[in-house]
């Protein structure tokens, strides 16, 4: 297991939190908490990132965890239990009130070209405004109208690269890769509705794929929902073919 793979979705949601101007609570050892009261139903912005990497997940960081999101009047808000934690920190959430829900595959590949050329009709390069990557990942993650701004200023963040479908001259589907140090993280990636199965995804994965090539990365990671029967799992299977394996 490569540490590296939690710190920089860590670093990233960190990003999202600044960009947002989220109350943000770091942990020794690189695990971030964000907390939006204004939203406070929505797990994307309510949770705790990377906890068990660097020995974090002591009773004082759940301690300090719980008194963030208190303060901040949320609720309700996800931990995502790095597999450096093991079992006693599961068990010590248990305690606390937690209850295990939808878990996430972490991937992990290298730089190296993609297997298979992805194909689409849409048009696929850099986001061409931030506005145009805002608009898509806030209608998909159910995000309030006037956050929309959240997304429109990654662009211009150190180490993000945002990327768009276009379908003539409007987005419809975006993704993002935030770079730390030599590893990528490949995320925020979300299709408007009425244009999935239609190969944005699988591009958006492609192009970033390059572009980590030509940045020289060492790693690139992302996830997803786990594979279970019964549940729509497209996202798991575009990441496979691109040549990512479950770390």
């Amino acid at each position: 297991m490569d540490p590296r793979l939690e710190l920089v979705e860590a670093e990233a949601l960190a990003g999202i939190a600044r960009a947002a101007r989220l109350p943000l609570l770091r942990l020794a050892g690189g695990a971030v908490c964000a907390a939006a009261p204004w939203a406070p139903d929505n797990p994307f912005l309510n949770r705790v990132c990377a906890l068990g990497v660097g020995g974090s997940g002591s009773e004082a960081d759940l301690d300090a965890i719980a008194a963030f999101f208190g303060a901040h009047r949320v609720q309700r808000y996800v931990v995502a239990v790095a597999p450096f934690g093991g079992d006693d920190l599961v068990q010590r959430l248990r305690a606390r009130g937690f209850e295990p829900g939808y878990a996430w595959m972490k991937f992990r590949r290298d730089a190296a070209a993609p297997p298979d050329a992805a194909r689409t009709g849409l048009r696929v390069g850099h986001a061409e405004s931030g506005s145009d990557f805002a608009s898509v990942a806030a209608a998909v993650y159910g995000l309030p109208a006037d956050v929309v701004e959240i997304f429109g200023v990654l662009p211009e963040l150190p180490g993000w690269h945002c990327l768009a479908a276009y379908d003539g001259g409007e987005p419809v589907a975006v993704a993002a890769l935030f770079v730390l140090g030599r590893v990528g993280w490949l995320g925020s990636a979300a299709t408007l509705p009425e244009y999935r199965g239609r190969g944005a995804q699988s591009a958006l994965l492609a192009s970033r794929i390059a572009l980590a090539g030509e940045l020289a990365l060492e790693a690139l990671t992302t996830e997803t929902g786990e594979r279970l029967e019964g549940l729509p799992s497209a996202s798991y299977g575009n990441i496979l073919r691109a040549g990512f394996e479950e770390a």
